[in-house]
């Protein structure tokens, strides 16, 4: 964790404490804690930023972060007014940079080759066919390549 002081006009009453920001995505406070995040020091307490909090719930995954998003924002709107403005628009700029990273992919064969070599057989025959389920492809054991007429 990195601590900053704010080097703007900010009220920092518009970001959660440690504590707050915690809860807003439904992690412990030490795992807020222990990141590496920026965070503003405020008096006595450690507050986080907007663009952090939110990239940390994405790397957490405990809650959908547009609604950590709209906790961030309805935060603001109580304790700060003010800087509501702000923190929407630090919102936007996250969701808008979000979008426009390119999600790195790997076709469905390269994904299973490379967890071939690294699972035991059970380990992978259980991925596969979770995999499948998951993208609503049929597993190749269920699909007849029978042409001929039924007895």
């Amino acid at each position: 964790m990195t601590v900053q002081t704010l080097s703007y006009e900010r009220d920092p009453a518009a970001f959660p404490t440690l504590s707050e920001a915690a809860e807003m995505i439904g992690v412990d406070k030490s795992t807020v804690s222990r990141a590496d995040i920026d965070v503003v020091q405020a008096g006595a307490n450690k507050r986080v930023l907007p663009t952090q909090l939110l990239t940390l719930a994405m790397t957490k995954r405990r809650r959908p972060v547009t609604q950590v998003a709209a906790e961030v924002i309805s935060y603001a709107r109580a304790h700060a007014p003010a800087e509501l403005e702000a923190v929407q628009r630090e919102v936007d700029d996250f969701f808008a940079s979000v979008r426009g990273r390119e999600t790195p992919s790997i076709s469905r064969d390269d994904f299973l080759d490379e967890a071939r070599r690294l699972l035991t057989a059970a380990e992978f025959k259980s991925l596969q066919r979770r995999y499948d389920e998951a993208v609503g492809r049929r597993p190749a054991e269920l699909v007849s390549s029978y042409e001929g007429e039924d007895a």
